[in-house]
């Protein structure tokens, strides 16, 4: 049950990345690409891999801004 939040969560930051990515004129395919790297850690790593995807998600804030 605990793993399907984590997922969750993981899909908003994806979703949050792929908003970012194409609003900074990245190419719909290459957001896309970034928005499964979020929730492909949290699926293998679990909680380890959802704070990997909050740094992720930080940096492509960084990038975008």
């Amino acid at each position: 049950m605990l793993g399907i939040v984590f997922l969750g969560i993981a899909c908003l930051i994806a979703l949050a990345v792929f908003r970012m990515g194409v609003s900074a004129g990245w190419h719909w395919g290459g957001a896309l690409g970034a928005a499964l790297i979020p929730i492909a850690f949290t699926f293998f790593l679990g909680i380890i891999g959802l704070l990997i995807a909050g740094a992720f998600l930080a940096a492509i804030w960084k990038a975008t801004a």
